[in-house]
């Protein structure tokens, strides 16, 4: 099986914190068992840009990692508006969407990684368009704690772009019963299985 890994950020970007480390470890699982797995990711590392090849392939602890060169359109456009620029940013990263284009017919699923960013926005766009399995994980974004914060622009970024994915996508990972509860919270109606906490619209 081939899958895509598409993510924010990759080691070693571990100022990003749990997900990058949780990501690795299941990307080298997936390796060690037979499969084939590309990750497509940015050259960010929170507040600073890896020192790593870009826009290329590279081997990292036997994964095949693409680091996509991004730009960050929020503090080079909105630099005079704290709201919009003072926040992770949105990671566009403008040859990834050409790459995963490509990529997606050698490719049997897709898994996307957080929310708010252009990486699991284009990932998860394409492959519903390419009729490949999408997988969603939103690795704790929709808590309320953490929509309370910037909360008008989450909003209006959830209805517009996070939704009309998350309902299409083949399957919704949740890590944690509030992750279940934050999808249903959302208007998002997905079918639970206690055992594995993954969940499908």
């Amino acid at each position: 099986m081939h899958i895509l890994y598409v993510v924010h950020g990759y080691k070693p970007a571990f100022r990003f914190g749990g997900p990058i480390w949780s990501v690795c470890a299941v990307a080298e699982e997936m390796v060690a068992r037979g499969h084939r797995v590309t990750v497509f990711t940015t050259n960010s590392n929170l507040n600073e840009d890896l020192d790593v090849p870009v826009d290329q392939p590279i081997q990292v602890d036997g994964v095949e990692v693409w680091y996509f060169k991004h730009v960050d359109l929020m503090r080079r456009y909105f630099w005079w508006l704290p709201y919009l620029s003072q926040s992770m940013g949105y990671l566009y990263a403008p040859a990834m969407r050409r790459a995963i284009i490509e990529i997606l017919p050698s490719v049997d699923l897709v898994h996307t990684q957080m929310p708010f960013v252009y990486p699991g926005a284009i990932a998860g766009r394409l492959a519903i368009s390419a009729h490949k399995p999408l997988f969603y994980n939103q690795r704790g974004g929709f808590h309320p704690e953490r929509l309370k914060y910037r909360g008008l622009k989450k909003k209006l970024y959830i209805d517009l772009v996070e939704k009309p994915i998350m309902r299409k996508a083949s399957g919704l990972i949740a890590l944690t019963t509030e992750e279940i509860d934050s999808y249903r919270a959302l208007g998002i109606q997905p079918r639970a299985t206690s055992s594995q906490m993954e969940l499908t619209s």
